[in-house]
């Protein structure tokens, strides 16, 4: 026999159809982005993990200032290694950009062709898709290469080159100024440089070998060519900059969407529940009927359950398929237009179904299912009475000689308490969600200008190896990377008298370092306590005691003297790693300079990360506006639909509809006012704590700043929502008959 109660649902459904359409219009947008999300990474990282091993990328380089013997060849792969020539040109295109051109490879860091073809004849090339895109550079257009003019033959992603870091020591990847490409053998030989990279890969014919036992080979292969040559670069696999950055950040962006996901299940199982528990309270005295007849509360459960349920399904349905279909391309061009990733086909994604469609359901049923199982638990004879709402009498609230509308007001506002104080959680939400996406640019912004306000000298220079020069400007320094768990700390050993570092310099008097701000920050360490720090790839270790603290958000740097540097390294006294200077040291040989850093290094990097994004802060802030719309028009319409009687009685004692929307419509817009002045210092606090826990997963670290147009940009945004919405509500309050009150008399 079929269940009576299923034919009241599509009554049910029509009564509550806006407040229906609105939460699944939003779980839509929520889970189409999410899935679309999940879609594209899986389908990305699926297509670079396979690269590895379909393009053979190498498993570490290292560059010579020349060409390396044959003898020393022979005696490398007598390490189980296999060594591959892969030279390079860097060829200036004008003052700004470079392009850095190799041999068509056949053997290692293959280069996959998405367009066009490989270049065949002597005037030819193939250029990287990331860089001929952003300078506009199709397939038949001709560049001018040392004089010689070539034709772009083909559009390709070179497989070591995922991420276009020009060099392994820079801060942040090219995407316009620096490209690669390929040329013929032939073609390769005529050009002219302005610098020649004698690079060399090698591949580990051992594919047995553990981690471990890779580091350690690793090492081994080092510390030959050490012995045997001068070394301009060495970079092994998993810290080789351009083949693993964008691998990584896949896992990062992972991380924060599913943050992002979860925050809106819950407020929308939440609104869910406010609706069922509002139809339960109109419905009191049918439930007590349906009780008395013997229905069980498990029953019931299930039938207020259904439509959540089923609106549910069928948006997370559909938000799949806007997922693999448009949001899918919209999220993939996301990433493509930062990396140069060789292309995938979009593949299905068991765990993306479960993490947007399965969870969000148990997340929605389940908290439905705690607020009826209270709900339920009143007693039959208070549902047959309707006395559901209010099971006491409450005292009159003396208002004193207030105006009649003010005091009409005032107990609207307290006679609808408990669903304004449910509005004002929906907006704290709304407002954490909205903050952290307008804060991440002022972040970034801000950071770069303590950066800048707080840097040592105008130039670093490192170099490859020792150099000395006449300039009186410049002042040596130390310095070398430890790892402190995940995270990589610089050690900086600094000068006796120190003119670009005083002050660490005499804190070094009396102690044994100095660390930055953002080090005991992340970590919570204080004065006298003792880190140990490790060499990557090693097991050696290292331990500090933590003296004074210094601010230099750049970087997590502990400060040393130069002379306990190079005791703690075990290195030459007379070892250095490099100068500061104010101004541009010019005696310096090319050669032996590794990286030269500069401010406009930092602002170049951050206009990068703004620029690969910059859309998603902006798609969370859309988010957020929308979030404001759904919960103040949910919870506005809940205070409607509990006094629908009250309105009806005004309107038989002549009261007009702009009367009454002053009085109703006014009421809840104090209290969306008032809920986003009690929302930001409570949002400004968890924002701290949510902020610096989600710092504390990722690598490196950012002070929390608030810009101070974000608080007005917010509320703004509420008040503007709850405007429109009003306007909605007053149509809805003119629609109430003043017979709706006679209908319903007992």
């Amino acid at each position: 026999m079929k269940n009576p109660l299923n034919k009241r649902i599509f009554r049910m459904l029509g009564k509550n159809r806006g407040k229906y359409i609105a939460l699944f219009l939003f779980t839509i947008i929520c889970i189409g982005v999410s899935s679309g999300f999940l879609v594209a990474v899986n389908t990305l990282k699926t297509g670079y993990d396979s690269t590895f091993e379909n393009y053979n990328i190498e498993d570490g380089h290292f560059e010579g200032f020349n060409q390396i013997s044959d003898e020393l060849i022979n005696k490398l792969q007598e390490k189980d290694i296999k060594i591959y020539p892969i030279f390079s040109k860097d060829i200036a295109l004008n003052a700004v950009k470079t392009l850095r051109v190799y041999e068509v490879r056949e053997e290692i860091n293959l280069i996959a062709l998405i367009d066009g073809a490989m270049p065949e004849a002597q005037n030819e090339i193939a250029l990287d898709r990331l860089f001929a895109g952003k300078n506009d550079i199709k397939i038949g257009d001709t560049i001018k290469l040392s004089d010689k003019d070539f034709l772009v033959s083909g559009i390709v992603a070179f497989s070591d080159y995922s991420c276009l870091f020009k060099n392994n020591s820079d801060a942040m990847f090219e995407v316009t100024n620096f490209g690669v490409g390929a040329v013929t053998k032939e073609a390769f030989s005529s050009l002219k440089y302005n610098e020649m990279h004698y690079k060399y890969a090698w591949e580990n014919l051992n594919k047995d070998m553990t981690d471990l036992e890779v580091n350690e080979h690793t090492d081994d292969i080092l510390r030959m060519l050490i012995r045997n040559t001068m070394l301009k670069d060495f970079a092994r696999q998993k810290n080789n900059k351009a083949i693993m950055f964008s691998g990584q950040d896949f896992i990062n962006d992972r991380v924060f969407i599913m943050y992002f996901l979860y925050i809106l299940i819950v407020i929308i199982a939440f609104l869910y529940a406010i609706i069922v528990r509002n139809t339960v309270e109109q419905e009191s005295k049918t439930i007590g009927t349906l009780l008395a007849f013997g229905y069980t509360k498990g029953e019931l459960i299930r039938h207020y359950s259904l439509i959540p349920l089923v609106v549910t399904l069928f948006s997370a349905l559909i938000g799949n398929i806007l997922g693999y279909t448009v949001l899918d391309d919209v999220f993939t061009y996301f990433y493509i237009r930062g990396y140069s990733l060789i292309p995938s086909k979009t593949i299905w994604n068991e765990e993306a179904f479960v993490l947007t469609t399965i969870i969000p359901c148990i997340i929605i049923v389940l908290i439905i299912f705690i607020m009826l199982h209270f709900s339920l638990k009143t007693p039959i004879q208070k549902f047959l009475r309707g006395e559901l709402k209010n099971n006491k009498q409450k005292r009159t609230l003396k208002l004193g000689n207030m105006p009649f509308f003010t005091r009409f007001r005032v107990r609207i506002i307290a006679q609808n308490l408990p669903g304004y104080i449910i509005m004002f959680i929906g907006i704290l939400f709304g407002c954490i969600l909205m903050a952290f996406s307008l804060m991440m640019p002022s972040i970034l912004t801000h950071y770069q200008d303590e950066v800048l306000n707080n840097q040592f000298s105008n130039y670093r220079y490192i170099l490859r190896y020792p150099m000395e020069t006449k300039d009186e400007n410049a002042e040596k320094f130390s310095a070398y990377p430890l790892m402190y768990g995940e995270e990589e700390v610089l050690i900086f050993g600094v000068s006796k008298d120190s003119k670009y570092l005083p002050r660490v310099s005499k804190s070094l008097e009396t102690v044994d370092a100095v660390v930055s701000n953002g080090l005991i920050s992340k970590f919570h360490l204080e004065k006298g306590d003792e880190i140990t720090l490790n060499r990557e790839f090693s097991h050696d270790s290292y331990k500090f005691t933590v003296g004074d603290s210094i601010y230099y958000p750049a970087t997590f740097t502990i400060f040393i003297n130069i002379q306990d540097f190079n005791r703690i390294f075990n290195i030459n006294p007379r070892y250095f790693t490099g100068y500061l200077s104010n101004e541009e040291i010019i005696d310096l040989n090319r050669n032996f300079i590794a990286s030269i850093h500069t401010g406009n290094d930092l602002i170049k990097s951050l206009v990068q990360m703004m620029d690969s994004q910059g859309t998603i802060f902006n798609l969370l802030s859309l988010f957020s506006v929308v979030l404001f719309l759904v919960i103040i028009y949910l919870l506005s319409r809940q205070v409607i639909e509990r006094n629908q009687r009250s309105i009806s009685k005004l309107k038989i004692l002549g009261y007009q509809n702009s009367e009454i929307n002053s009085l109703y419509h006014r009421a809840t817009g104090i209290m969306v006012v008032v809920s986003f002045i009690f929302a930001i210092p409570i949002m400004d606090n968890i924002n701290r704590f949510l902020y610096n826990n989600i710092m504390t997963q990722f690598i490196g670290w950012f002070e929390f700043y608030i810009a101070p147009w974000v608080y007005p940009a917010i509320v703004l945004s509420g008040i503007l929502s709850y405007l429109v919405i009003s306007i909605f509500h007053a149509k809805t309050t003119s629609r109430i008959s003043a017979m709706d009150v006679l209908k319903n008399m007992e």
